[in-house]
């Protein structure tokens, strides 16, 4: 056991953890973190498949799946006669597709879910929600029917939960999808990796203030 390497190994462990989560089984799957993000990306991702593979071995990546698994053993502990499910796997069929998701956590009162929760990793203060999150938590609440929804937000100096009150329409949500480049606008384009390769990338205005 002296030659183990125990930070090798964890970062192993992290990266087969994500590897299962974001695993497709048939080609009409989509995985609801795909669903909330621009599409393009996806697909590059199925053809770049070494690119998708590096994110997930990337630091900041790692470290919030590491707090993911931390808050879901305390999360545990804590609601122990509790009904909730952790990244139990939900499947619905609409327009065509199998929408898969692994909502975080899932708090279930008399049989029935009443609440989603996704949890978010974040190194700066949290002043807003970007559409993205909002979104995917939206399809976590339409996948599981719970009544309610949020996020609950880790940082360096603080634990924010976040309601999420938006019910979105994903039929119509999927038409849009399948034909809006980007999804979101330019901001959405300024952390892809595939912005420089990708025909519809849009640039982000940069505001001059004058003398």
């Amino acid at each position: 056991m002296s030659d183990l390497i125990v930070g090798r190994d964890l970062r192993n462990y992290l990266y087969n953890l994500m590897s299962s989560k974001y695993a497709k089984r048939r080609n009409q799957d989509i995985l609801v973190h795909e669903l909330a993000q621009c599409k393009k990306r996806g697909d590059f991702d199925a053809v770049k498949e070494q690119v998708a593979e590096l994110r997930r071995w990337h630091p900041r990546l790692m470290i919030g799946e590491l707090i993911h698994q931390g808050v879901f053993q305390a999360l545990a502990k804590i609601y122990r006669d509790a009904s909730v499910l952790i990244e139990r796997e939900f499947v619905k069929e609409v327009e065509g597709y199998r929408v898969v998701g692994h909502p975080d956590v899932v708090v279930y009162e008399d049989g029935a879910p009443v609440k989603v929760i996704d949890i978010k990793y974040s190194t700066r203060r949290v002043e807003r929600v970007d559409k993205v999150y909002t979104c995917q938590v939206a399809l976590y609440k339409w996948l599981t029917e719970a009544k309610h929804a949020s996020i609950l937000f880790i940082t360096p100096t603080d634990i924010i939960e976040v309601p999420i009150e938006v019910d979105l329409d994903v039929a119509s949500h999927i038409k849009r999808w399948e034909h809006s480049f980007p999804l979101w606008g330019s901001e959405e384009c300024e952390w892809c990796e595939y912005r420089h390769i990708c025909g519809f990338s849009k640039k982000r205005d940069v505001q001059v203030e004058l003398l």
